[in-house]
């Protein structure tokens, strides 16, 4: 049966995945600081916008919308006039974020949703906080009996919440971005739950950048890392 994909725009990435990443998928972009983590995301919003109309939003929790505008300049991509907003949430703030973004979505209808990253949002330590002490999950755990509910284990319920809820708002293709070598066990929670996984890895002795598609449902792809350089319009990709 035939589905929709949704391109990045990325050329050499959208032939790995035959097109585009599929319809409402959750797509997890990993790897650590330098690696055009954010950038990918930027430039996933912008194409989408730019080629094909798409309403995009930018989830934030440290960067604010000033500041990623500034790093989409570096490559021309100016978002005025286009249907995209960036979302800045203060995580010491906001007693409800994973409600609030999910509003946000519901109201907005993005086609694509940027988060970034994941790693941010798990940042609010559950059993450092009181408001978490009440939440459903903490009770739901509680009921199962004669287990230790440790940080390790709320974490890993938290992210399959926040998966589930992000993905239960809309249709939309949502790129989460994971900073690599935190939060262990939320990774490979994050891993089972997700679409797609794109590994983005910094060879410094080498002094390049690499990309690999690690997973992707409904898609026929290898597991190739490829080459990866970043020019005056963005990321590419190399055959």
């Amino acid at each position: 049966m035939a589905f929709k994909r949704i391109a990045t725009g990325m050329e050499e990435l959208d032939k790995i995945v035959e097109g585009g990443f599929p319809e409402g998928s959750a797509i997890l972009v990993k790897g650590s600081p330098g690696t055009l983590k954010t950038i990918f995301g930027l430039q996933f919003l912008y194409n989408g916008a730019k080629q094909y109309k798409d309403k995009g939003m930018y989830v934030s929790f440290t960067q604010g919308e000033d500041s990623l505008r500034q790093q989409a300049d570096m490559f021309g991509w100016k978002f005025d006039g286009l249907p995209v907003e960036f979302k800045n949430y203060d995580i010491t703030r906001e007693p409800d974020m994973e409600g609030l973004i999910v509003s946000d979505i519901k109201t907005f209808k993005p086609t694509r949703v940027v988060v970034d990253s994941l790693t941010s949002f798990l940042s609010k330590l559950p059993l450092s906080r009181e408001e978490f002490v009440a939440d459903q999950i903490f009770e739901a755990i509680k009921k199962v009996g004669g287990i230790p509910i440790s940080e390790d284990m709320l974490l890993r319920a938290l992210t399959t919440r926040f998966i589930r809820r992000v993905r239960e708002a809309g249709t939309s293709t949502v790129v989460y971005v994971y900073e690599e070598r935190t939060f262990e066990s939320a990774k490979e929670t994050c891993e089972y739950l997700v679409d797609g996984v794109i590994k983005m890895t910094k060879i410094e002795a080498l002094g390049k950048r690499t990309m690999v598609v690690e997973k992707m449902r409904l898609t026929k792809h290898d597991f190739l890392a490829r080459t990866m350089s970043i020019g005056p319009k963005g990321i590419v990709v190399e055959k």
